[in-house]
């Protein structure tokens, strides 16, 4: 697959910026600051349906749009060609909002669009593949956790679309525990209204675990022998999953996800 036109209006530094690509490499250069990263960041975006640098949709849209503009907004638009479905069109817009009171920051949402149809962030994934590395892509080896977990899911989440609905439903199950985990705290709730969210976090938890396993071993078959020519054989590289779960259920995740949901559960 690759894009065959990209649209950009009021997005970061772009006020309006149209290109057409043709398959092949394309190189893309220019001085510091004159929206190279905007614009590759823009791609990651229709590919990804979030942005890889920032978690505030306000940022995305350009500062003279929100000082100028009565209703700011970006828009991202893409034609993408691939050999399964023809042309596609994927389209993000970024709508902001003023807030409530003269103090309140300013606030953003998003929509999708495939082929003109509103859809959802999840159906939006996957119809175009990007692989990109940052600077502050280094924290996936230097920094926490989550920073590892974010680089899979957002990895195999592109070749998977089960994996988006069941990370999307664990985001939500574990807020809605959360909320009732503070209200059993302050005697509003019973215990026992646990046992369905427990469950649910453990069904769709234990899809997360197995994906990840999946991936992370195939990785290291295919790293390792990169770096072992790399290194000239000197050297070998290990690329291993290791969740913080107890030792007994972290050695049998190659089962299926109806297998480890209920030792996940336990």
């Amino acid at each position: 697959m690759h894009i065959a036109q990209l649209s950009l209006t009021n997005v970061r530094s772009f006020r309006r910026l149209e290109i057409d690509l043709t398959p092949g490499l394309h190189v893309v250069t220019g001085p510091n600051g004159s929206g190279k990263s905007n614009l590759l960041e823009s791609i990651a975006l229709l590919a990804t349906a979030r942005s890889l640098r920032t978690s505030s949709d306000v940022d995305l849209i350009a500062w003279d749009a929100l000082r100028d503009d009565p209703l700011p907004g970006a828009r991202l638009a893409a034609r993408v060609q691939s050999r399964g479905e023809g042309n596609v069109q994927l389209e993000v817009t970024i709508s902001a909002r003023p807030g409530t009171a003269p103090d309140a920051p300013v606030t953003a949402s998003r929509r999708f669009r495939v082929i003109g149809v509103a859809r959802r962030a999840s159906d939006l994934i996957g119809r175009l593949r990007v692989v990109l590395f940052s600077a502050e892509d280094l924290a996936i080896i230097e920094g926490a956790p989550a920073a590892r977990r974010r680089y899979l899911d957002i990895t195999i989440s592109q070749i998977d679309p089960g994996y988006v609905r069941a990370l999307q439903r664990y985001q939500r199950v574990l807020q809605q525990r959360n909320s009732l985990l503070r209200r059993i705290h302050e005697r509003r709730s019973q215990p026992a209204e646990l046992d369905f969210w427990d469950e649910e976090l453990a069904q769709t938890g234990a899809v997360l675990l197995t994906a990840r396993h999946r991936v992370l071993r195939a990785l290291h078959a295919g790293a390792s022998d990169r770096y072992e020519a790399l290194s000239t054989r000197v050297e070998q590289l290990e690329v291993a999953h290791r969740p913080g779960v107890p030792p007994e259920l972290a050695t049998g995740l190659d089962a299926a996800p109806t297998e480890v949901a209920p030792r996940l559960l336990a």
